[in-house]
C-alpha cells in the first residue's frame, strides 16, 4: 500500500536547469550594459566554470566570476546588477512543470501523503516552494541544510519515513538524478521513479547500472495509474 509520494524539488517539480540558465544569462547582459569590458561569450563560458565548481547553492557566483576575469573596479555595481537580472528572470518565470499540480490533486483524492525531499539551502529551497505554490499540498518538507544530511546519504531518505510513521515499502519517491535520488531509495527498499525532465543530470538512457529504477517516466500524471495498481497488489 503506497502510504506517501516522495518527491525531488529541482527539475522534478519544476524546470530549473532551464530556469537557471536563461537567469545567467540575463544576468551577464545586464552587467554587460553597464559596462562589463568582457565579451558575452567569455563571461558566460568562465560563469558555467564557477557554477560547475562551487555548485549551483553558491552565493558568490558573480564575485568569483569576475575575478578570474580580472575586473578590479566596480564589482560590487556589477554584481548588484546580475543578482537583479537574475532574480527578476528567476522569480518571476518560476512556474511547476504542466503535470506537478494536477497530480498532486490526484495524489490527493488517493490520500496520498505528498512529501519533498530536497537538497540545498533552506531559505532558498523554501522561497522555491512557495513561489511555485506547492505548500498546501505539502504534509512534510525536508532540506538537506535543516537536518545536517545531503543525498545521495540513504540516511536522509530515512527521514520521511520515520516522520510519517510508514515503512520504505509503503513509499514511492520521484527524482531526476539517478546516483542522487534512486540509488539510495533502491538501497532502503522504497520504490523508484526516475523522472525524465531534460535537465542537467537527465540520462535519458541508462547505460552500465546493477539495478534499474522500478519506473521510468516523463509525465507525472503516470504516476497516478501505478499507485492504483500498487495499492490494488496489497
Amino acid at each position: 500500500m503506497i502510504k506517501a509520494a516522495i518527491f525531488d524539488l529541482d527539475d522534478t517539480l519544476y524546470n530549473s536547469t532551464e530556469l537557471s540558465t536563461h537567469a545567467r544569462r540575463s544576468a551577464i547582459r545586464a552587467m554587460i550594459d553597464l559596462g562589463l569590458p568582457v565579451t558575452f561569450e567569455e563571461a558566460y563560458q568562465v560563469l558555467t566554470e564557477v557554477v560547475k565548481e562551487f555548485g549551483s547553492n553558491y552565493e558568490y557566483h558573480f564575485d568569483q566570476m569576475l575575478k578570474r576575469l580580472g575586473i578590479g573596479q566596480h564589482t560590487k555595481l556589477y554584481v548588484s546588477a546580475g543578482m537583479i537580472a537574475y532574480h527578476d528572470i528567476k522569480f518571476t518565470n518560476i512556474r511547476p512543470f504542466h503535470d506537478a499540480i494536477p497530480t498532486f490533486i490526484s495524489l490527493k483524492k488517493l490520500e496520498v501523503k505528498i512529501i519533498i525531499l530536497t537538497d540545498g539551502d533552506a531559505l532558498k529551497q523554501y522561497e522555491k516552494i512557495l513561489r511555485l505554490r506547492l505548500q498546501d499540498f505539502l504534509d512534510d518538507i525536508i532540506i538537506s541544510e535543516e537536518v545536517g544530511i545531503r543525498k545521495p546519504n540513504p540516511k536522509l531518505f530515512e527521514l520521511p519515513l520515520q516522520r510519517a510513521n510508514i515503512q520504505a515499502r509503503e513509499a514511492i519517491y520521484i527524482g531526476d538524478n539517478y546516483e542522487r535520488d534512486i540509488v539510495p531509495c533502491m538501497k532502503l527498499g522504497m520504490r523508484s521513479v526516475l523522472i525524465h525532465r531534460g535537465g542537467k543530470y537527465d540520462q535519458a538512457k541508462l547505460k552500465k547500472i546493477q539495478k534499474h529504477p522500478d519506473y521510468e517516466l516523463t509525465d507525472l500524471k503516470d504516476l497516478i495509474p501505478i499507485i492504483k495498481e500498487l495499492n490494488k497488489k496489497e
